[in-house]
């Protein structure tokens, strides 16, 4: 052997014609390909996840509540309370929350009706389950809220309204003001009625 390669025919190796003889796409028609496939799929997982995200956030404001959600007050408990919680049937404002005023500019509100209560809690829009009991308690099933950052007064009134509501074991309310107390009768949110 002199070294050199034997001139070898592409069919004899491969065992059929090379790719551009059949009709077949080029190497770089291949990679485009390759390429537009690559970018389909990163578009439709793109899409699929925002509609994730837009359900996932439609489902925080959605106003049904599951059943375990809703607060029990044992055996005695009645959804209609001692006055049928009809004081608590309007829109308020919370002026005081834990011992501090509210800052300026920041408003929380809770709108009670139908056994739900919702508002908003400094920054975000919250809703929770509620129930009257005949002894004057008021309970708060879980709270949900939207997610949106907030930063200074905002986001501190909103940590200590959601605590507030958290703790609430029952109220006090007369001539436009409702006061939620804690179990030891201590009050966490000093509200007035909404004009």
């Amino acid at each position: 052997m002199d070294g050199s390669l034997p001139n070898l025919d592409v069919r004899s190796i491969i065992g059929r014609e090379p790719a551009e003889e059949k009709g077949v796409v080029s190497g770089r028609s291949r990679w485009y390909s390759r390429c537009m496939v690559q970018r389909s799929w990163r578009a439709f997982l793109a899409v699929a996840v925002v509609a994730l995200f837009v359900a996932m956030a439609l489902a925080a404001c959605s106003s049904a509540t599951p059943a375990e959600d809703k607060p029990s007050a044992g055996a005695d408990a009645d959804s209609s309370g001692a006055n049928g919680g009809t004081d608590l049937q309007r829109d308020w404002i919370a002026t005081d929350i834990v011992g501090e005023p509210v800052p300026t500019g920041v408003t929380p509100t809770i709108v009670f009706a139908d056994g739900e209560a919702s508002g908003n809690n400094g920054c975000n829009q919250w809703g929770a389950s509620y129930e009257v009991t005949e002894d004057g308690g008021l309970l708060f099933g879980q709270a949900r809220s939207t997610l949106m950052a907030c930063e200074g007064p905002g986001a501190k009134t909103e940590a200590s309204f959601s605590e507030a509501i958290r703790l609430t074991q029952s109220y006090e309310a007369s001539s436009g003001t409702l006061t939620l107390l804690d179990e030891a009768g201590d009050p966490l949110m000093k509200l007035t009625a909404a004009a």
